[in-house]
């Protein structure tokens, strides 16, 4: 500190060793500055890059949208609502990316230990071992929908089933009209049934409702191998899907 800014006593050099200690001392002294400042640049600089970023985003997406003159107001509202409510769950950390990154057996039990709750909320699940739940949650995923979100419209092809979580969702058609709580799986009655498409629609009655969704073709993976499983789901048929 002394040599860099002068300040304090004199430290002129006698002889050539003392020139050469200096010089050292003046050398390493600007080094381990030049590092320090460095490291504190690069700390602030990465401060907040993640929200930064994801402002960014938020910026390109409506640049979009006026860019193909999108005017509804609502849905540009609801767009960044969605964004805003994904960042505050995710905080900027891209799961998917990182789970695909890792190998499928290790995916998979990551996967079986996340998803844990959710599964244990599964009765018709109760007798799968650990192998066969983590098939499922290989594809499962989870959707936070917003008051009057759709889930399901009428007509369209039976592909996933669906879980109710958390909150309350309406499913109606031209003959029925049903609140469904949680506890439900809807879509099992067609797909065991061999439906193609879904006879009515469902939308979300509350905001923040929590839907997980697994692919058919998962649900007959697991199935094969388990026949109290096909038994158990079997007995559900006809009876709305409930889990309880």
């Amino acid at each position: 500190m002394t040599i860099l800014t002068g300040i304090g006593c004199s430290l002129n050099p006698t002889d050539r060793v003392e020139a050469g200690l200096m010089l050292f001392m003046l050398v390493g002294g600007v080094f381990a500055y030049a590092v320090i400042l460095g490291n504190v640049y690069s700390i602030m600089q990465n401060v907040g890059q993640d929200e930064r970023d994801f402002r960014k985003h938020i910026e390109s997406l409506m640049n979009f949208l006026d860019y193909r003159q999108v005017k509804d107001r609502d849905l540009k509202q609801k767009i960044v609502g969605h964004f805003n409510r994904t960042w505050q769950k995710s905080k900027g950390i891209e799961e998917d990316a990182m789970l695909r990154s890792l190998g499928r057996p290790l995916r998979l039990e990551v996967l079986n230990n996340l998803n844990a709750a959710i599964l244990d909320k599964i009765p018709c699940l109760a007798d799968l071992n650990n192998l066969q739940k983590s098939l499922f949650c290989d594809n499962l995923m989870s959707h936070y929908l917003q008051k009057g979100d759709a889930l399901i419209v009428t007509g369209e092809e039976v592909r996933l089933l669906y879980f109710v979580m958390k909150g309350r969702v309406l499913l109606f058609s031209q003959s029925d009209e049903r609140h469904l709580s949680e506890g439900y799986v809807i879509g099992m009655d067609e797909l065991l049934t061999n439906q193609v498409t879904y006879g009515y629609s469902v939308v979300a009655l509350e905001d923040d409702t929590q839907v997980c969704t697994v692919p058919a073709e998962d649900f007959w993976t697991v199935a094969a191998a388990s026949e109290a499983l096909v038994s158990t789901c079997g007995r559900r048929a006809g009876r709305g899907g409930g889990l309880t």
